[in-house]
């Protein structure tokens, strides 16, 4: 618990989490926030604020795209590979809690 409240710990497992997805060429699927590391202390994270609706409001999500089912697919595909990329990286197990569908039609976490 302590380190998730770390959060240099926490900017570099956000800066982990973009290079995944940019390793695995999901980049057009899924965005994790920027940080802004000049902005940010060990108590304070300043990161870009993502625009969207949580992959729960299936009404919101029918707003955007044609199939939710789709969005909620590939949120899981890529909390899954994720998982079996990084096993011992706990951390990344609460993304799935806290993936939005981004205005701009890509999964945010």
């Amino acid at each position: 618990m302590l380190e998730e409240v770390d959060f240099h710990k926490e900017a570099a497992n956000i800066e982990s989490f973009i290079g995944y997805l940019e390793t695995m060429g999901l980049t057009r699927q899924a965005k994790a926030p920027k940080v802004y590391k000049h902005c940010s202390t060990r108590r304070v994270l300043t990161m870009e604020r993502l625009y969207g609706v949580p992959l729960t409001d299936l009404d919101s999500i029918r707003s955007l795209v044609s199939s939710p089912e789709t969005s909620l697919i590939t949120a899981l595909n890529v909390w899954y590979f994720l998982r079996k990329l990084d096993r011992a990286n706990s951390h990344f197990t609460i993304l799935v809690f806290l993936v939005q569908l981004l205005w701009e039609v890509r999964l945010g976490s």
